[in-house]
């Protein structure tokens, strides 16, 4: 009798030890880069080193009924949503999505039949899993403003082109890697900008320079709109744009007039967390070298700054008055 429940404990032990590494090598699987591509950018001496591939991928969704309590950003919502998808199926957002965004404010209210966006910043090896999140997040209970009850999924979209892309295909040639390359034309057209605007339209959490953050007490650990009256705040955004290694530049160019204010996220309806960053508008003076304006027109799709799972960070380039 001993010999045989020693021989049914060791066999149920083998069975968990099989599927944990099973699950190990998925997540290793997620991890790994792509081969096909990758973001290309230079060192600022001479020297030029790739990036993981990285895939920007937009969910289209309608709504079912009127939906009214979203804050303006609301993207802290889309990621429980997320979240709460993945873990249905054994998977962890942070392997699948490296930062979202939300492709309206919120405010008004959405009536049956709108259009929301969600873009969606991944690895290759996300693509193929999106279909069965997203299928995942139709047959959950209702947790809060979205659910499979409030919305309805319609389609995926190349980020970048716009163009539809069928769940079969996603894991194909129908959607291409974000590169410098395939913006070379924004980026090209920047570098001839005499003045231009950098709209933060959702808050960035940026930290510190080294050396000026605060102590335990929690205070100004993160850049505030009066850091970004100063002409070291552009170089360090730009060092800071996610996925990309820290590098210098945007030196040399002067902010004309910075209007910024902080802006606190409410991650539900129920209670509001303390995750905050600046939002407003910059107009900057000068032409961006090659590196800047890569940056800088990568940033609109990569974002800056911490907590981009929750959609923060993001920018638009514009014209000065626009």
């Amino acid at each position: 009798m001993t010999l045989k429940v020693y021989r049914t404990a060791v066999g149920i032990v083998n069975i968990i030890l099989s599927l944990l590494l099973e699950h190990f090598q998925f997540e290793t699987r997620c991890l790994r880069r792509a081969p096909s591509a990758s973001l290309v950018f230079s060192s600022g001496q001479g020297h030029r080193r790739e990036m993981d591939a990285v895939y920007c991928v937009d969910a289209a969704f309608t709504a079912r009924h009127e939906i009214k309590s979203l804050p303006a950003c609301h993207g802290a919502r889309w990621s429980a949503w997320l979240r709460f998808a993945c873990a249905r199926l054994a998977l962890r957002l942070e392997n699948i999505v490296y930062a979202l965004l939300p492709l309206r404010r919120g405010v008004s209210f959405i009536l049956p039949g709108e259009e929301l966006g969600l873009r969606l910043i991944v690895p290759h090896a996300a693509l193929s899993l999106l279909p069965r999140i997203v299928e995942a997040m139709m047959e959950m209970p209702p947790q809060g403003e979205f659910s499979g009850r409030s919305l309805h999924f319609t389609a995926f979209r190349e980020g970048v082109g716009g163009q539809p892309c069928a769940s079969s295909e996603l894991a194909g040639s129908s959607v291409a890697p974000l590169t410098a390359e395939r913006l070379a034309e924004r980026v090209l057209f920047l570098q001839d900008c005499q003045s231009w605007s950098l709209n933060l339209f959702t808050p960035l959490r940026l930290t510190l320079p080294a050396g000026r953050k605060k102590g335990g007490d929690g205070v100004r650990r993160f850049c505030d709109p009066l850091f970004f009256q100063q002409e070291t705040a552009l170089p360090h955004l730009l060092s800071h744009v996610r996925l990309l290694p820290p590098v210098m530049c945007g030196q040399g160019m002067r902010l004309r007039a910075v209007s910024l204010h902080w802006e606190d996220m409410r991650y539900s309806r129920d209670r509001r967390m303390a995750l905050g960053g600046v939002v407003g508008k910059i107009h900057v003076a000068g032409r961006p070298d090659a590196e800047t304006a890569r940056r800088l027109v990568l940033g609109e799709y990569l974002g800056a700054g911490k907590n981009g799972r929750f959609g923060l960070g993001f920018w638009r380039i514009g014209s000065p008055d626009s």
